[in-house]
């Protein structure tokens, strides 16, 4: 587990940390909390990457030395959730984001305690959602907008808990 700078971090504990899996085999990874989740900011949500490699067999055969083999690491974001906001709502909360346009340039606020990922984002109809993706919690971030975005009204859905798309938000711009 990583936090998001890419440091390695103490905060969990993966078991097993290595295991071995044969053809069409399955295994469970969990990841625990350990006793320096206390160090984790306790006002807001916090992401790591929870990063899982796969390492093909080798083998010492004639016929296998010519085959190219790769090593390949899913990374996942691993998104820690502090007791103290968690009976709030991230499908509520997203209506309390900030969206201000300048230009070519529009900047977003958020003053949630929520990393939020944002599964549309439009501006008078036309998708944006690459060039945003998803802001940090109490952080601000400015984007330049595609050429040809122009418009007064902007419409947003957040990814909810489950990995669902939240109700629509409405701003102007």
């Amino acid at each position: 587990v990583e936090a998001s700078e890419g440091t390695k971090d103490s905060f969990f504990m993966v078991t097993p940390p290595l295991f071995r899996l044969e053809g069409k085999q399955t295994n469970t990874v969990r990841v625990f909390p350990n006793a320096y989740i206390s160090k984790a900011p306790k006002d807001r949500e916090t992401v790591y990457f929870f990063n899982v490699m796969s390492i093909p067999p080798t083998s010492d055969s004639e016929a296998d030395k010519s085959k190219l083999q790769l090593a390949v690491r899913h990374r996942m974001r691993l998104i820690y959730r502090p007791r103290a906001i968690q009976d709030m709502n991230i499908t509520t909360e997203a209506k309390n984001l900030q969206w201000r346009k300048s230009g070519n340039k529009i900047t977003l606020k958020n003053p949630t305690p929520f990393f939020i990922y944002f599964k549309t984002i439009t501006i008078n109809g036309r998708d944006i959602t690459s060039s945003v993706n998803n802001i940090d919690a109490f952080s601000s971030k400015e984007v330049t907008l595609p050429a040809g975005i122009n418009g007064s009204e902007i419409v947003w859905k957040v990814a909810t808990d489950n990995g669902g798309s939240g109700p629509a938000n409405t701003s102007s711009i």
